[in-house]
């Protein structure tokens, strides 16, 4: 039995439980019905954009916070997915982390968010390559994803990772909403 300090415990550590089980029970309720034009309009639909940019935006922050002010422990990271050549371990120790931060802020505040949503997916797509092939050699190191020194990888990781590009893929097709423009902030629908 889940008590309530165990669910805030979730609900707080673990939004994307919360945001990939919304996701997927959204898509077998439009499933159910048997109508596949609602499952369409629901993944084309602007104000799902809006959310996944809210939600990936959010999630980067967080994560580059933790990693900017220990950029020799996120370069141990690295280091340890042994993707990266020695020379430049140093160098994506202390750039990665401002690439999601920069990159997440666009998404929340609509400045070129089709650019941040390719900036982030390719970091995922990063993330699951090198998480995959450390898992399937069985190397023993650390995410370093939402902190410094944390959870060791495991494939409920690569889920997660998977589940963010699927969000940042539909940013980068269908997000017309929020938008700063020249003339301020604006309301309106982009035209693709």
């Amino acid at each position: 039995m889940m008590d309530w300090t165990t669910l805030t415990n979730v609900l707080i550590n673990y939004p994307y439980i919360i945001v990939s089980g919304l996701l997927l029970l959204a898509v077998l309720i439009l499933a159910a019905t048997g109508n596949s034009r609602l499952i369409r309009a629901f993944w084309s639909n602007p104000y799902s954009s809006a959310a996944f940019r809210l939600f990936l935006g959010v999630s980067f922050i967080v994560a580059s916070m933790t990693k900017i002010p220990y950029p020799a422990e996120f370069a141990e990271n690295v280091a340890g997915f042994m993707m990266v050549p020695t020379w430049g371990v140093n160098l994506m120790g202390v750039l990665m982390p401002w690439a999601e931060m920069v990159a997440g802020l666009f998404l929340i505040l609509g400045i070129r968010t089709r650019a941040a949503a390719t900036i982030i997916g390719a970091l995922l797509v990063a993330f699951i390559i090198g998480l995959t092939l450390n898992l399937v050699k069985g190397t023993p190191i650390n995410c370093g994803c939402f902190e410094s020194i944390g959870e060791p990888i495991s494939w409920e990781l690569v889920v997660r990772d998977v589940l963010m590009l699927v969000m940042a893929v539909q940013i980068l097709l269908y997000d017309r909403l929020f938008v700063f423009d020249r003339g301020g902030f604006i309301w309106r629908e982009r035209k693709i």
